[in-house]
């Protein structure tokens, strides 16, 4: 039988929200586990999807070259660390609205994401997501959201609007001509795909399988592109 414990170790409110951090030691190995309000957010032993957010922008723009990233929601640095490894990409751009999930990476994480944050390339930028689209004059080969579990499963009532055809076409705004944006969920949402073809003339759904503790967990990309 496998043998676990599981410790709080820290338990505090930010931006209106309790989040927590647990610490879960799996045969040995530390883990960690982000909690907000209560509901899971993610876990420093399933970081695949969060890498393949990276993967699926990086397939569509092909071999085009100085590529500038923007990710909304650092996380626990998964999506940038797998971003710090593509050559082709020349600047990466992280919006995250907690200082304590930035304070985090430095504590916690970096035995996670390689030290990711200490990059040249990259550049965190505490901030609203939302607020931050809306207000950019910077623009993007690629944009990547991963900031909830996905409209169906929200941590902060916010982040209802991101999901609307209104801020996807901010979104597009901010988009070099020919750039992707990929939407990360942690379910399939009928609703959120209508509202990418709405503003973006391609949308394709990716799965994600990962497996935890013998048992297949999926996710979904949502990649929205102009290309038809």
């Amino acid at each position: 039988m496998m043998q676990t414990t599981r410790t709080l170790i820290e338990d505090t409110d930010c931006e209106g929200a309790r989040l927590q951090l647990w610490e879960h030691v799996v045969q040995g190995k530390r883990e960690h586990e982000l909690v907000m309000n209560g509901v899971f957010l993610m876990a420093s032993y399933n970081r695949e999807s969060s890498e393949a957010l990276i993967h699926a922008a990086m397939k569509r723009l092909g071999d085009r070259g100085g590529v500038r990233v923007l990710i909304g929601g650092l996380g626990m640095g998964f999506t940038a660390s797998e971003a710090c490894r593509e050559p082709s990409i020349a600047r990466i751009d992280i919006v995250e609205l907690s200082p304590t999930i930035l304070a985090w990476n430095r504590q916690y994480f970096e035995e996670h994401n390689q030290h990711c944050l200490d990059e040249e390339r990259v550049r965190v930028i505490v901030d609203d997501f939302h607020d931050y689209v809306s207000q950019t004059k910077d623009t993007y080969d690629a944009i990547l959201m991963d900031i909830d579990n996905g409209p169906a499963l929200l941590v902060r009532e916010p982040n209802r609007r991101v999901y609307t055809s209104g801020f996807f076409e901010r979104v597009r705004n901010a988009l070099t001509p020919g750039g992707v944006f990929v939407v990360w969920s942690c379910s399939e949402e009928d609703l959120l795909e209508q509202a990418g073809r709405q503003v973006f003339p391609g949308c394709d759904v990716e799965t994600i399988v990962e497996n935890r503790d013998g048992r297949d967990c999926r996710y979904f990309l949502y990649v929205l592109h102009n290309c038809t």
